[in-house]
């Protein structure tokens, strides 16, 4: 599994699976799966990210935080 996210759109994408993305779904507004042609999941996109996720009190730290 990976994770990354963009400042800048707000958005997180946690790729989970493997396999060629087929289509992707919106289950709830803000959260996009990734899904292969056998309904296999690929990734989460999360849209919105610090609004959304934990109530509007999440913490964003720079990639090098954890070193």
């Amino acid at each position: 599994m990976s994770a990354t996210y963009d400042p800048e759109a707000d958005a997180a994408y946690l790729r989970v699976g493997e396999g060629r993305i087929a289509r992707t779904e919106e289950v709830m507004p803000g959260i996009v799966l990734d899904l292969t042609a056998e309904g296999g999941l690929v990734g989460i996109e999360l849209i919105d990210v610090s609004r959304t996720v934990a109530g509007g009190h999440l913490r964003v730290f720079p990639p090098d935080a954890a070193e």
